[in-house]
């Protein structure tokens, strides 16, 4: 409706800093870090995204506004709420100043509620899902972060990794570990690989299953794993189990893993000094 859209558009200065005012000495929890002047030129923005889609009869520009924002605000630690009640600030400041000019015109104030509901509304569907994935994101980067640093690959020697697995060896952290020693064998040129299970509390069916897998995986790409650190118990249950570890060999300790891993190498020296010479 046209006098309304005259009207907002005057009194747009006003409303602005009008808005400002109010978010600023609300001390939103978002909003502190901002100075006067951030807040002012943010709320700006918003304002014009706003009008631009009550000019327009449209529900585009308020809502891809807080789709842009959204990943900043959500990496500042922002929730939903904090942003929302910033906006309805913003909304309330232009809804008292119509309700009071056109209080004998309710045809036009039932226009501005309605295009203000719908924008609003939009905008704070398009501003959760894109905070919703952000955070997603963010937690599983974390979790990558976290899992690459609970399994590292050590390097022990040229052409020798370690794998010192500690705690519950799930189907997810199983898979992640293949991939990242198949990544580094390749890397490293790898001939031998140390997994260590040292620290597995429980060796189970599923355990023993993942660890053949990764040994089968990195057999492919030419390099032998040893399981070592196998206890008694852990060696008892495996039998017990009927787990079969053909193909895969085993040490009882890290130590003589690392002495067999070495002496392969003296061979696998000794075999190419032959060939060359």
């Amino acid at each position: 409706m046209q006098i309304i859209l005259d009207h907002v558009q005057a009194h747009l200065d006003h409303y602005i800093k009008t808005a400002t005012d109010r978010v600023f000495n609300a001390k939103i929890t978002l909003y502190r870090s901002f100075s006067y002047e951030q807040l002012e030129t943010s709320i700006r923005y918003a304002y014009m995204a706003f009008v631009t889609d009550l000019n327009n009869g449209t529900v585009e520009a308020m809502p891809n506004f807080l789709l842009r924002i959204g990943p900043q605000r959500a990496e500042q630690g922002a929730s939903v709420e904090d942003i929302l009640f910033g906006i309805n600030m913003g909304v309330e400041v232009i809804s008292n100043d119509l309700n009071q000019t056109f209080e004998s015109n309710p045809v036009a104030l039932l226009w501005w509620m309605q295009r203000m509901h719908a924008i609003i509304y939009t905008g704070a569907m398009k501003l959760s899902d894109t905070i919703l994935k952000t955070r997603e994101q963010h937690i599983r980067d974390q979790a990558s972060q976290i899992a690459e640093i609970s399994t590292p690959i050590i390097p022990l020697s040229q052409g020798v990794l370690v794998v010192p697995l500690i705690g519950t060896l799930g189907e997810q952290r199983a898979s992640r570990i293949t991939e990242a020693l198949l990544n580094r064998i390749s890397e490293e040129q790898a001939s031998t690989v140390l997994i260590d299970v040292t620290g597995v509390p429980v060796v189970d069916t599923q355990v023993a299953h993942h660890l053949i897998q990764s040994a089968q995986a990195a057999k492919l790409v030419g390099a032998e794993v040893l399981l070592v650190g196998i206890r008694p118990e852990m060696a008892q249950t495996l039998v017990q189990l009927g787990v079969n570890l053909q193909g895969v060999r085993t040490q009882g300790t890290l130590q003589a893993g690392v002495e067999y891993a070495f002496e392969r190498q003296k061979q696998q020296a000794a075999k190419a000094y032959r060939r060359n010479f």
